[in-house]
């Protein structure tokens, strides 16, 4: 086997080979344990019911639930986590509550299609357009998403990662997600 030279790369499949589980080697969602101190959550991008970012607030509740965020947070402010549950109408105490009394996915999706804000096909082609594009608005936003893009994008590829969507996918090592 060829040793990997180029660090951009090993990281990206190194964690691409992790994100196929969480803990324990079980597949992601369907009432798992994650393990987000072994595997990053789900991209962003990724659906479910037709709502961005959605199986992702669920791989991170079921790890805030867990204690097992690692460098990850939950709810936090001015995040977009943030951004996802006040876009819906939903606290993330209540849907780190709907995620523990759910044994899957699905039971998690009919409790959101119940309880989201944004239902009909329209607006939620709206939101996931406005959440799938959102980018650093301020010099100071601005400044530290270059930061993080410098650390986890190839220099000749860094010029195209323009939203935090993007930036997540590749810090994550989900650069093959974006460069296709």
């Amino acid at each position: 086997m060829q040793k990997n030279n180029n660090p951009f790369k090993a990281k990206m499949e190194a964690k691409k080979g992790l994100a196929k589980t969480g803990a324990l080697g079980a597949p992601k969602g369907e009432g798992n344990v994650i393990d987000l101190t072994a595997a990053p959550p789900r991209s962003p991008f990724e659906m479910l019911n037709g709502y961005v970012f959605l199986p992702r607030a669920i791989d991170k509740a079921r790890a805030h639930l867990t204690e097992k965020l690692g460098s990850h947070t939950y709810g936090r402010p001015g995040s977009l986590d943030a951004f996802f549950f006040a876009q819906h109408g939903i606290t993330p105490d209540e849907f780190s509550k709907a995620v523990r009394a759910a044994g899957s996915d699905q039971e998690v999706v009919t409790w959101f299609s119940m309880r989201t804000k944004i239902k009909t096909p329209n607006a939620i082609k709206e939101y996931n357009r406005k959440f799938a594009s959102l980018a650093p608005t301020s010099a100071e936003s601005l400044k530290a998403f270059m930061c993080h893009v410098k650390a986890a994008v190839p220099p000749e590829r860094a010029d195209a990662i323009k939203t935090w969507f993007q930036l997540l996918d590749a810090d994550e090592g989900r650069l093959d997600l974006i460069f296709q």
